[in-house]
Order: C-alpha cells, then sequence, then structure tokens
C-alpha cells in the first residue's frame, strides 16, 4: 500500500492481550522492497491518538493521562471529527466505549455532513465508569470521508466521556 503525499496516523500497539497503554521511546520508518499489503479494514477504531485537530474554543478535552486517554468536557452539540479513508466500502458495527451519569443520551454520528445513526445510552453510573456497547449498524463506501460524532442531552453541560468509536466490518 503506497503512501500517499501528506499526513498519516500510524498506530501502535502492543502484541499480547492485555489492554494497556504502553510508553514508546522512539520509532522509525525506513524504506523496503518488500512487496506493499492494503489494510485490512476490518476494524477502524478512532480513537484522540487519529482524530482530526479539535477547533479552537472547542471545551472538549483530551485526557491523556487517562489509560488509555479519552474524550472528557464534552457539552452539547460539540462534535469531532476523523478523517478516513477506505479502499473498499462495507457495512460496520459501531461500538462505542463511552461513560456517562446522565439518563437522557443520545449519541450521533454523521458521514461526510450527513446523519447516518443516532442511538440513546444508558447512563453507566460514574464518569470514568465505561462500558462498551454495540450501537448500530452503518454503511461506509469507498473513499475519503468526514466522519463527525458528537453527544445530545436534554440539559446543558458535561454530557460524558469517550473513549474509542470501534467499526467492526459486518460482512465479508
Amino acid at each position: 500500500y503506497a503512501l500517499a503525499e501528506g499526513r498519516h496516523v500510524i498506530e501502535i500497539g502492543q502484541a499480547d492481550d492485555h489492554d494497556r497503554f504502553i510508553n514508546l521511546q522512539y520509532a522509525w520508518l525506513k524504506p523496503s522492497d518488500a512487496p506493499a499489503t492494503a489494510p485490512a479494514e476490518d476494524e477502524i477504531c478512532l480513537t484522540p491518538v487519529n482524530m482530526a485537530p479539535l477547533p479552537a474554543k472547542n471545551a472538549i478535552r483530551v485526557e491523556w493521562m487517562n489509560d488509555p486517554p479519552n474524550f472528557g468536557n464534552w457539552t452539547r452539540g460539540q462534535e469531532i471529527l476523523w478523517p478516513i479513508s477506505l479502499q473498499r466500502g462495507g457495512r460496520y458495527e459501531v461500538e462505542l466505549v463511552y461513560s456517562t451519569p446522565n439518563a437522557g443520551t443520545t449519541f450521533r454520528m454523521s458521514l461526510d455532513g450527513q446523519s447516518i445513526l443516532a442511538k440513546p445510552l444508558e447512563p453507566t453510573g460514574e464518569w470514568h465508569k465505561y462500558w462498551t456497547r454495540r450501537i448500530g449498524t452503518v454503511q461506509l463506501g469507498a473513499g475519503a470521508h468526514s466522519l463527525t460524532a458528537g453527544w445530545d442531552v436534554s440539559h446543558d453541560g458535561a454530557v460524558g466521556n469517550l473513549r474509542a468509536i470501534n467499526l467492526i466490518r459486518a460482512e465479508p
């Protein structure tokens, strides 16, 4: 898979079964004569690591010191954007890792400005008590896209925390 000119994100994780944050001091890339392979795109993980930069004066903050990091300080109507580019489209299950003490919370996603999912969420009971829930299925086409996520609540003030959105291919 050849990289186009521009900004790229490389995700690095540990190779064992423990879901822990790792501390990487340095890494390097070097040219290779080996044939390139296209990404499988079977699971896409959207986190603070691969989001687009937050707009200036946005109240949302990345809590980097948490293990793993999460988005916090959300208020009603704010959104986070991820640029994604798929070699092939497909249907994906949406798995959300979130926490909120608030009832009446709705999570929503848009693709290229069009709403593709809105799902009421159960309160987890605490700000940092995270639940992982499959909340629906979305269709993503091949090509470059902008995927946004936001929360709505029936009150003003803090909404919840988001650790990750996992898109898991629902069909081969």
